[in-house]
């Protein structure tokens, strides 16, 4: 007679032949690090229609200004909240209302003007006591190019990186003059910062060149550095230098460690110990989420970078922590990192709008 064991008798077989009765659970992967969003600003509308947040998403800029007040300024203008912890707009400043072009891309305040950078319509200037504003553009004033990128405060002067070359705009004269001699006209940033006595200045005016660059065009295309002791400019191109594509997106400059920072649009971090000629540099393995990294700034002595996947700062063994989504933040693509007057951070997003962290809550630094 044929014997048939029952199913539950097949099942339990099983289970002692493959060892099941050994705890086989596997353990989940510990949660990403995290970091505390205080607040978020997007577009957005009121229970009327009525738009009440960002112009849109598409975040360049902040500007703290002295009145209290923060300038959001994005591609369709500049949103303006009657401080850092309002999220509803209050005004607005665009086309309609003065603006010569609503793509802003960089924010400065000097002297009761704010200027503002826009990309094809110059600078417009906002004076805060007469609430006007006014232009400065190829037509009206001698800036060399009315597409402008960046802009950088030291003393009186106001540099203006354009698609054509350098602009110094003298707040007291009223006058621009150029910059002669760059190695490459399309300019991405500046930096203008003092190296030991305050006659020691020193001017970097980083590249923008498309890609597919041949060899024999690396010399071509590249940094330029003014520095007040020498006559003529120094060039760091990809021949000469550490430098290793022909394009930067921005610059910082670490006074405590007398270094430069630049962030590449493929290439991630490097380090430039000018006086020893050393260039050092940082990717994903190192720690960034991405090596498209957009903006760099620096809070409480720590290296923070924007990339096209979340943040990251700098821990004190060089590497990098980062944060994206899943660790707390709004989204990962970072145009904009800034250092917040509070000893925050703020964050201007592409296409989802800007957030205030905390980097004092930020996990594993």
């Amino acid at each position: 007679m044929r014997r048939y064991l029952s199913g539950a008798a097949i099942i339990a077989l099983l289970a002692v032949s493959n060892g099941c009765d050994e705890d086989i659970t596997v353990e989940p992967p510990p949660p990403p690090p995290q970091i505390s969003t205080v607040r978020s600003w997007s577009k957005t509308f009121d229970k009327d229609g009525k738009q009440d947040g960002l112009q849109n998403n598409d975040v360049f800029a902040f500007l703290e200004v002295s009145d209290g007040t923060l300038w959001i300024g994005n591609q369709l203008g500049i949103a303006i909240y009657p401080n850092t912890s309002t999220t509803k707009r209050s005004r607005a400043l665009d086309q309609n209302n003065g603006l010569p072009n609503p793509k802003v891309r960089d924010l400065v305040e000097h002297a009761g003007n704010i200027y503002v950078a826009t990309w094809g319509g110059g600078i417009g200037v906002y004076n805060i006591a007469g609430d006007t504003t006014t232009t400065l553009s190829t037509s009206n004033s001698g800036l060399i190019n009315d597409l402008v990128g960046d802009l950088e405060l030291f003393g009186d002067d106001i540099y203006c990186a354009t698609n054509n070359g350098i602009s110094i705009y003298n707040t007291v004269a009223g006058t621009f003059t150029q910059f002669p001699a760059l190695l490459s006209p399309i300019v991405s940033a500046i930096a203008v910062v003092v190296r030991g006595t305050p006659s020691d200045t020193e001017r970097w005016y980083t590249p923008k060149t498309e890609f597919g660059l041949q060899p024999d065009e690396f010399d071509d295309f590249g940094i330029t550095v003014k520095r007040s002791a020498l006559p003529l400019p120094i060039y760091y191109t990809m021949n000469n230098s550490g430098l290793p594509e022909p394009s930067v997106n921005a610059i910082h400059y670490d006074a405590a460690s007398d270094r430069f920072w630049l962030a590449f649009p493929t290439m991630g971090l490097a380090e430039v110990d000018v006086d020893g000629s050393t260039w050092k540099y940082y990717t994903t393995e190192d720690g960034l989420p991405s090596n498209i990294v957009y903006s760099i700034t620096e809070v409480g002595g720590r290296l923070w970078v924007g990339t096209q996947n979340g943040i990251a700062g700098r821990r004190s063994n060089g590497s990098f922590q980062g944060y994206n989504r899943s660790g707390g933040i709004r989204s990962d693509r970072v145009r904009r990192v800034q250092a917040a007057s509070n000893g925050q951070l703020w964050l201007g997003f592409i296409e989802a709008g800007a957030s205030l962290v905390n980097p004092a809550t930020a996990e594993g630094l």
